[in-house]
């Protein structure tokens, strides 16, 4: 059955990977790929460790963008694809060896579903072609700013203050200057500050009348 694709956008810890794992755990039966665009940063193994500290990562030039394409197309066509893990203490990609191998089978009842979630997930026209759901979460910038000190401190081994300088530099005006704009593609507006699981049953919601056939005319009103 043609996969039912999810894209979720938003500002940086405004709760899309949370909403995408709840959607994805909500869909009991259902067989689902969560694709995480940070997957997808450019390797820059090549450049010395203090110039890679110094890169604009907020830019949609940090995606490599054509790979995540291709992979998306791959995987809406039934075959197996290899995604990057990204060391974001490195800001390297791991040996090609250590790669995630995503695929859908189809063995599962109902549509696949492929989940795509990232800062960037709405910007690209030709990914956006591929969404049957376009969804934007909205967030405080004072709850994202506390949750992102929370995660990097712990999960990416920066402190405090590389946070928050980092987040008046590049983080808000890169929000305001390309993933604001994308919410006039959104199908639908998710608060990042309400329960995931409420925000969760509004997504499943707009899946359950896909019938698996055309992505233009069978996407959900």
């Amino acid at each position: 059955m043609q996969p039912f694709v999810i894209g979720i956008a938003g500002g940086s810890c405004s709760g899309k990977t949370g909403l995408a794992g709840a959607v994805a755990g909500g869909l009991e039966g259902r067989e689902t790929v969560i694709v995480q665009i940070d997957s997808y940063y450019f390797d820059l193994a090549h450049l010395k460790e203090e110039e890679r500290a110094r890169q604009n990562f907020d830019l949609p030039g940090a995606v490599d963008f054509e790979l995540l394409a291709e992979h998306l197309r791959s995987l809406l066509a039934g075959d197996e694809v290899l995604v990057p893990v990204y060391d974001f203490a490195t800001h390297t990609r791991v040996p090609s060896s250590l790669r995630i191998r995503n695929r859908l089978s189809g063995s599962h009842g109902g549509s696949p579903i492929v989940i795509v979630e990232g800062l960037h997930a709405l910007y690209r026209e030709d990914i956006r072609a591929l969404m049957n759901l376009k969804i934007f979460v909205e967030c405080s910038f004072d709850t994202c700013l506390t949750r992102r000190i929370e995660r990097d401190t712990r999960e990416r081994g920066r402190t405090p203050a590389g946070v928050r300088k980092q987040w008046e530099q590049t983080v808000v005006p890169m929000y305001r200057k390309y993933v604001e704009p994308v919410i006039q593609y959104a199908d639908l507006i998710i608060d990042g500050e309400e329960p995931v699981d409420e925000s969760a049953r509004k997504v499943i919601e707009r899946i359950q009348p896909y019938r698996g056939t055309n992505r233009e005319t069978e996407a959900p009103a």
